[in-house]
This record gives C-alpha cells, structure tokens and sequence, in this order.
C-alpha cells in the first residue's frame, strides 16, 4: 500500500476509573507523519491514583490547571472524525475514550474503523514490538511518544511489508518477585463475621450495593479500618468478597489499591464482565446518597 491515512492515538488515565490525563495524536497521510498533538487533561476532580502516577509520572500538579476534557474535545473530535483510528490497546484506548464521551454526555464521532497494533503484533508490548523492528521508544508511558510509535509500527507493517509472524523476540527476563508487605496493623483485615451476607438485616434494600458481590481494595480516608466500610456495606446488603472473579459486580477501590485485583477486573471487562469499578470519591458520593 502506497498510500495509507490514519490517525494514531495513545491515553494515560490518571486513576482506576480510566479518566484520561494526557493524550497523544499522530496523523499519518500518505504514509507520512504530517501532524504530532499532545493535551495534558485535568481528570475529575484532578484525582489520581498513585498506582497511575507511577507509570506515567503525571501528577495533579501537572493538570491543575489544564482543561477538562469537555472543553479540548472540540478539537480532538475533529482528528478522530471520519477516520482509521490505530492505538496499540484498542480495547483499552477506545474505552478510555468512549467512558470519558459517555460520563459527560458529549457527543460522539464516526470514525471509520479501528486496527489494534497489539493483536497485530502477536499481542507483544508496544516496547517490545518497537524494539524487534528498531523503532526508538525514547520516552515510554508519554501518550504523544507512544502514539507515534505506534504509528510507525503500523506503517512499517504496511509499507515496509513486516510480518509480524516472522520477529523473533528476545527471550522475557523473568523479574524477581515482588514481595507485597503484609498489613499487620489490622486496617485492611476482614473479619469472617462480615464476609457472611445477611440480607435480613437490610432495612432499606432499594440502595446501591444490594444484593450485590463486593470486593475492596486500597485505603480510604473516611474509613481508615477497611472492617468498617465492609460493615457498612454488608448493613446495606452487599456480598462482601476478598477475591475478584467473574461474579464480582463491584470493585471498589481505594488509594493504591492492589494491582493484581485491578489487572484481573480488567481483564474481566475486556472479556466482557459487567464490573463496576468506584474510586473513593465515587464511593462516598454513593453512600452521601442512600437514605
């Protein structure tokens, strides 16, 4: 193909929830680079997870005075409009998108079809795709620097003729384990008393976590013993679980939150489980709420 137009785009999200805090636009005509875009975002509240930060470094200080995304969307609109959109996660750049379209009632925009660089690459990371064709990934996790490889990876599979079934890739250096510190100070210990549902105790069974499989993670400000939010819960009907699986409905999670709880929820959202994750700030506007 000699001549190829697309838009390569890239998100880093600044907490659990998936708000955006910078994106990265790449526009590719005739096969060229013709235009790079960057737009630092002020998530929400200008809330962020430090699980989120330190991936991509980005922190509130650096949004605080960035517009939201309602007010940079008329411009990004007008990139997306119409067009091939390329990212190297699709299932999670496209979701990043269409959350943030969704949570403030924007209007959407037809694009003309999507490619996932990903899948096309064997489901490899983006560094490891770039590295086994020698792309430069200079600056990992910045969206603009990760759009544009990803741009370059596509156009070296459509120009360049690379077959992604025919790299070999260095052999993955097993990392050490990590060992997770253990929180014997009781702040994030359940009992077996609250992991028992008691649906007979709930007087007003028309809230929010009713009859619902909960899981919590992380720490939270209002309840420094994880024990008394998980009461809470269970007072208003909630299933109170330790584990996720495909049976969880709600996620709720806290300030560092554990990883390999959320990387399984998303999984399971990609794999099509309707999960809700609540960050606290969601949680506490939830339980303002129920009378």
């Amino acid at each position: 193909m000699n001549k190829c137009n697309f838009v390569a785009i890239d998100f880093e999200t600044a907490n659990t929830t998936r708000f955006p805090c910078q994106m990265g636009i790449v526009v590719v005509r005739n096969g060229e680079i013709t235009e790079r875009r960057e737009f630092l975002i002020k998530p929400p509240e200008n809330k962020y997870s430090q699980a989120c930060i330190r991936v991509h470094k980005i922190t509130p200080n650096d949004t605080k005075d960035c517009k939201e995304f309602p007010e940079l969307w008329s411009e990004i609109k007008e990139y997306l409009r119409c067009e091939l959109v390329v990212a190297h996660n699709t299932s999670f750049d496209l979701d990043v998108l269409f959350k943030v379209i969704e949570y403030y009632n924007l209007d959407y925009v037809p694009i003309l079809g999507t490619r996932c660089t990903c899948r096309l690459y064997n489901d490899r990371k983006l560094s490891e795709v770039a590295s086994a064709i020698g792309i430069d990934l200079e600056n990992a996790h910045n969206a603009l620097c990760d759009a544009e490889v990803c741009a370059k990876i596509f156009l070296a599979h459509l120009l360049d003729g690379v077959d992604p079934n025919s790299i070999v890739y260095p052999e993955r250096v097993r990392k050490k384990k990590t060992i997770i510190p253990q929180y014997n100070d009781g702040t994030r210990i359940l009992s077996s008393e609250v992991k028992i549902q008691d649906l007979s105790i709930v007087e007003n069974k028309n809230n929010y976590f009713y009859d619902n499989k909960v899981v919590i993670s992380g720490v939270f400000d209002r309840y420094p013993f994880r024990e008394d939010l998980a009461l809470l819960l269970k007072k208003y009907g909630a299933d109170i679980n330790t584990s996720i699986s495909r049976k969880t409905n709600i996620f709720i999670a806290g300030n560092d939150c554990g990883p390999s709880k959320l990387s399984k929820v998303l999984q399971l959202k990609d794999d099509g489980c309707d999960i809700v994750i609540l960050d606290h700030s969601q949680l506490y506007q939830i339980l303002d709420n129920i009378k």
